[in-house]
């Protein structure tokens, strides 16, 4: 049985509880030793397996140096340390966003302060950031929520070209905005192929970098002396937070990356027509740029993957607290008021649900509308 025939499979192993997991884990070391290599695979080289999924991700942003860690939170860290970032700077981060970059700011001793909501978008304003950068802003982490692409651009054009931007892409693996990569468009951008991401490893993060320089400063921030060594790097530095990435993880990074690769026409197909069952409607996708040949990454949908409510209301939340969507998203509590009342009142007129193909316009996938208002998806 080949990789591909045994991970549609669902006849071996179907009472153990990793069943799933295993079957990819087969299918991967299968897919490795059939590929042409002459290099073993080593974390401290960066060599085989790792070098092939950084290689392939470089492949995909126009070149970019790419670097594999153990998970993007890390790889977030290792940006920002790049970027300059240390005790007391601040750094603008979304203000709905899945706590990570928050995390990675706060661990440097930086202090993370919340850009305005986009309610179109459900990312950052692009128009109202200048006024939110002082004195101590150091760097910019833009998430491209949902698989959403902010319009990195137009936040430089506002915000100073003279601020590191990084992209936290851990959603948007395959986004575009027009001819524009999500990937390509800051300084540093961190993609993720972790649990319930468009193409998962278990848990990995890749770092793209926008010069051979900033790829230096990453690897030397991340990587064994040995591979800082072989990266050109003169004098390597010993005492890093070591996070680099397993070569197995790496396997099945590379493994993934390529069967999504492979998918990506029928992906972009499938948004087409979710696009026009929303239009069967009168709905809107949320993220639907007017710039031509934009595409919004979108991983298979389950019957909650849209589905978010705002846990708990903005007024009973204390000064500094998030409020939590179902999906992982977070508001800041320190935003305006109408940010979150916007926000939250979108993401409540959402619901997606799968059906039975025969009962919908498209594709097995109804619409329901609630309470009897149009909803923004």
């Amino acid at each position: 049985m080949g990789f591909e025939q045994e991970l549609a499979s669902q006849n071996e192993d179907t009472n153990h509880p990793d069943s799933g997991d295993l079957r990819l884990w087969r299918c991967a070391l299968s897919w490795s030793e059939a590929q042409p290599s002459t290099t073993r695979t080593s974390s401290v080289r960066g060599s085989g397996a790792i070098s092939l999924l950084e290689e392939s991700f470089s492949s995909m942003l126009g070149g970019r140096r790419a670097v594999a860690l153990a998970n993007a939170t890390m790889g977030l860290r290792c940006a920002l340390q790049a970027a300059g970032v240390s005790a007391r700077d601040e750094v603008l981060v979304n203000g709905a966003d899945w706590p990570a970059a928050r995390a990675a700011v706060r661990s440097l001793g930086a202090v993370p302060k919340a850009m305005p909501i986009d309610v179109s978008t459900l990312n950052t304003d692009v128009t109202r950031v200048a006024s939110y950068r002082t004195s101590r802003t150091r760097a910019v982490v833009v998430t491209h929520l949902h698989g959403v692409a902010t319009d990195v651009a137009e936040l430089r054009r506002n915000i100073g070209a003279d601020l590191p931007i990084i992209e936290d892409a851990a959603q948007a693996l395959g986004t575009t905005l027009g001819a524009n990569q999500v990937g390509t468009m800051g300084d540093y951008a961190v993609f993720s192929m972790g649990p319930g991401k468009v193409a998962s490893a278990g848990e990995l993060g890749i770092v793209v970098c926008a010069t051979p320089e900033l790829t230096r400063r990453v690897i030397a921030l991340s990587q064994h002396p040995l591979r800082q060594l072989l990266s050109g790097i003169r004098g390597p530095d010993a005492s890093n937070l070591a996070s680099r990435v397993s070569g197995f993880t790496a396997i099945v990074g590379a493994f993934q990356l390529a069967q999504w690769r492979n998918s990506v026409p029928e992906l972009h197909r499938w948004a087409s027509d979710l696009r026009n069952l929303l239009e069967f409607h009168g709905a809107t996708l949320v993220g639907a740029s007017a710039q031509p040949g934009s595409v919004v990454a979108l991983a298979p949908m389950n019957s909650s993957y849209f589905r978010e409510d705002v846990a708990r209301d903005h007024r009973n939340a204390g000064r500094g607290e998030l409020i939590w969507s179902s999906s992982g998203a977070a508001l800041d509590s320190l935003l305006e008021p109408s940010d979150v009342a916007l926000y939250s009142s979108t993401l409540r007129r959402l619901r997606i649900v799968r059906a039975p193909s025969n009962s919908t316009p498209s594709d097995g996938y109804s619409l329901h509308l609630a309470s009897g208002r149009k909803p923004l998806i």
